[in-house]
Order: C-alpha cells, then sequence, then structure tokens
C-alpha cells in the first residue's frame, strides 16, 4: 500500500499534476500540452486531487468533483509511466471512494482500450442513457457532448 494524501488545489498542484501527467503515458502525449499548467483549469475546478506518494514523491493523482448530492465526477486519474502495473491507481481509485457520491461518472476516450478494462475491472459499466440520474439536461450534454470518449458510470 502506498501514501495517499488528499490535497487542496493550491498554487503547487498544478505543477505536481503537470510532473505526473507530463511522464505518463496518456494518449495526448503531444508536445502542445508537456509543460502547460493550464490543462488542469478544468480538472482542478471544484476539484479535491489524491495524490500517490512512494518515498515522499509525487507519482500519481485522482481528481474529483460532486457534482449534485448523489453524483461525482472523477475528471483525472494519472500515473507516472515508472510506477504503472503496481497497483497505484486502484489504490487512488479505491481511496477516492470515501469522498465520492453514490453515483459516480468518468469519461474514457473511446481508444483506450487500457483505461476502458481499467474501469470495468473496478465495476463502472458504459453509460448508456443518462435518464435515470439526477442530472440537468446542462451538465447531461457537457458530460456526453464529446463524439471521442463514453461515459461510463458506477452505482455503489
Amino acid at each position: 500500500m502506498h501514501n495517499l494524501k488528499l490535497v487542496s488545489s493550491e498554487d503547487f498542484l498544478p505543477s505536481i499534476m503537470l510532473n505526473i501527467y507530463d511522464s505518463s503515458n496518456h494518449l495526448f502525449n503531444d508536445e502542445r500540452w508537456k509543460g502547460d499548467k493550464s490543462i488542469f483549469d478544468d480538472i482542478l475546478k471544484d476539484s479535491q486531487v489524491l495524490l500517490a506518494l512512494v518515498e515522499c514523491s509525487s507519482v500519481g493523482f485522482i481528481s474529483f468533483r460532486s457534482l449534485n448530492s448523489k453524483t461525482s465526477l472523477i475528471t483525472g486519474l494519472y500515473v507516472k509511466k515508472e510506477y504503472q502495473m503496481r497497483g497505484i491507481a486502484s489504490e487512488l481509485l479505491h481511496g477516492s471512494m470515501a469522498h465520492l457520491n453514490q453515483i459516480v461518472f468518468v469519461k474514457v476516450l473511446r481508444n483506450a482500450s487500457w483505461a476502458i478494462n481499467f474501469y470495468i475491472k473496478h465495476e463502472f459499466a458504459i453509460a448508456t442513457t443518462m435518464e435515470n440520474f439526477c442530472l440537468s439536461d446542462e451538465l447531461k450534454f457537457s458530460l456526453q457532448h464529446n463524439n471521442r470518449s463514453d461515459l461510463y458510470v458506477r452505482v455503489r
């Protein structure tokens, strides 16, 4: 088990997250985003962040926020490449569950098979409809409006 620490979105946090994001094996390995902290503006907005620490060094994070009293959204989950396949992402997900509401959403890129498999392994399922969830039409639109991503949900 690794050390997990819940942190607020203070000034230092985007730098830590950027270091993890840049060294993870993410799908958007695009040089335009390298070193650009602005990619975390939406991730950090109204979010909580749980950091994974190994020997006092940040190696992964999960960020999440409450959408309403019943629903939460995971806004990001990244682990440095050299620390992947060690259970850190699973620990971050499980550690965040104490802070998440009953219904948890996450958007996953359709061609990110490793991410899809990860969330399915952790009891998420593709959300084919959002009619059964207590979300505003505006929120439903913003969650679903991306033709490269699918929305996954877990009801606890």
